[in-house]
């Protein structure tokens, strides 16, 4: 009879012993380090597993081969924190130092101007001011973007031109009236800076048509054209202005011209309201 059920007594335990290896050894080490890396965040610490005296040597080698690739992703993700940082903090060093640049020569110009021996040298070189104060405004604002920030804010943007302008202008004319009415809306480098001497453009040459007449300055969003906005300029005092200044004229038609090609958008002209307009992209 011992001998009959030997062999079945040795098939059962080594089911048995099959059972103990697949169900109790091998399948919890894995699925606790399955559910380690589920949790597991890149840069976190991979946490330590309980130890298990029937965990199989593979398992546990899988299991420290993970513990140093977290560490390695870790100190990887430490490096490009430490690494990004000091690329701000060189970029601020940078857009401060070309603030600087700019402010230096708009002095320069402010200094020669007073050795200018007619009016027409005088109002040259306050135009030339005018343009590098702009450029001064985007660039400030191109450093706010630079810290995180999608775009550049059109609307803070345009609402800082017409200071500057209203400054530079008054040493010409009587002080400029002006109004602002920008819904909010950002844009990339390449769209504010034109923006900005379109804007500059059109104010200077409203002053120069007729200092008098009041400048209004919008930027609307185009519902019929998603990812756009409508900037335009408007004075009565640009109706007609064509006209009034002959020669003068071309010069700023061909900065707007070019301004418009630079944005790959019309200019859009209407003469009877005094009205320049041109659509821009937009982020939001």
């Amino acid at each position: 009879l011992v001998t009959m059920l030997m062999p079945l007594g040795m098939w059962l335990l080594a089911v048995l012993l099959s059972w103990l290896v697949v169900a109790r050894i091998l399948p919890p080490p894995i699925q606790q380090l399955r559910r380690r890396m589920a949790l597991y965040r890149p840069g976190d610490a991979l946490t330590k597993p309980a130890a298990s005296v029937f965990a199989a040597q593979e398992v546990v080698t899988l299991d420290e081969m993970m513990e140093r690739l977290a560490d390695n992703v870790a100190a990887d993700k430490a490096a490009l924190a430490d690494g990004l940082e000091a690329q701000r903090a060189l970029t601020r060093e940078v857009h401060h130092r070309v603030k600087n640049n700019l402010q230096i020569i708009a002095s320069l110009i402010s200094l020669h101007s007073r050795d200018a021996t007619s009016d027409v040298e005088t109002r040259a070189y306050r135009a030339i001011q005018r343009r590098v104060d702009a450029l001064a405004v985007v660039h400030r604002h191109l450093h706010a973007e630079s810290e995180g920030a999608a775009g550049i804010a059109l609307g803070t943007m345009l609402s800082d031109l017409p200071v500057g302008l209203r400054h530079s202008l008054a040493l010409d004319h009587q002080p400029v009236a002006t109004s602002i009415h920008v819904e909010p809306a950002r844009a990339v480098q390449d769209v504010a800076l034109p923006a900005a001497f379109f804007v500059t453009e059109l104010v200077e040459l409203a002053v120069h048509c007729d200092a008098d007449s009041p400048i209004n300055i919008q930027l609307a969003h185009n519902a019929d054209r998603p990812g756009t906005a409508t900037l335009s300029v408007t004075s009565s005092g640009l109706n007609g202005c064509a006209q009034r200044m002959g020669d003068r004229y071309g010069s700023y038609e061909r900065v707007l011209t070019g301004l418009s090609r630079q944005l790959r958008q019309p200019l859009v002209i209407d003469e009877d309201l005094g009205c320049y307009a041109i659509v821009v992209p937009v982020i939001g």
